[in-house]
């Protein structure tokens, strides 16, 4: 089971975030309430609803509520090497869950550019399309 928030701000629940970066959304109902204990991943968070938010921000923060997976497109791959050396796992929950987390690619496009990292004793992979 995956859940994928929008990034839409529910006004009666949390005014003041879009549930991407919504701790009351993240860890306090769909954590917590619901016991929902699996993957969590966003939706690209290039896209308009987070676009005045550097995305390092929006990386380390939807990390530390709860997310495993934060997808990023529509960069370039020095922008996301920078991105990871930028964020910082602040968030013991989210090691622990990326700590279980083991996704082998499969069926990679052979003009991708593999981008790894290193998170303890696991390798975080990131594909990249190469223009053609």
């Amino acid at each position: 089971d995956i859940v994928m928030p929008a990034h839409v701000i529910y006004k009666d629940i949390d005014p003041k975030a879009p549930a991407t970066l919504s701790k009351v959304i993240i860890n306090d109902i769909i954590r917590k309430q619901l016991n929902f204990k699996k993957v969590i991943i966003s939706d690209c968070i290039t896209m308009d609803a987070l676009k005045n938010i550097p995305l390092d921000h929006v990386i380390n923060q939807a990390l530390a509520i709860g997310f495993d997976i934060v997808t990023v497109s529509h960069q370039s791959t020095d922008t996301i090497k920078s991105l990871i050396k930028q964020v910082q796992m602040n968030s013991d929950a989210a090691k622990e869950r990326l700590s279980k987390l083991w996704v082998k690619p499969k069926n990679i496009n052979p003009r991708a550019e593999i981008i790894s990292t290193e998170l303890g004793s696991k390798k975080i992979i990131f594909g990249t399309n190469k223009a053609v």
